[in-house]
């Protein structure tokens, strides 16, 4: 039972430095659930970009806190969501690994 006690308490600690990082990040990391627009988790920058409270927006729809255009007043449901398609970019490898993308003329 030691054991389990160790790596529970390690994994809790891991688990608080990665919230740590996330929310202290200097870049804005917004996490929205995609089939509603609901604001699931913000860190305190994408906060301080929107202007509401991390408290205000968590579970606010998006389209209420930024003005998303057309896209906000679509549907969003699994129905209106398709893959983006794949384009084959054409790369060329030059006497070493490192591959590169042909210029464009």
């Amino acid at each position: 039972m030691r054991e389990r006690e160790r790596v529970a308490r390690l994994l809790a600690e891991s688990e608080r430095q990665l919230s740590d990082l996330v929310i202290s990040s200097p870049l804005p990391i917004l996490l929205v659930f995609p089939d509603s627009l609901t604001v699931a988790f913000l860190n305190q920058r994408a906060a301080d970009l929107l202007g509401p409270s991390r408290s205000t927006a968590i579970g606010a729809r998006l389209p209420d806190l930024i003005d998303l255009g057309e896209a906000g007043d679509r549907d969003v449901g699994p129905a209106a969501r398709r893959p983006v398609p794949l384009r084959r970019i054409p790369y060329r490898t030059s006497g070493s690994l490192l591959r590169r993308p042909l210029a464009r003329s």
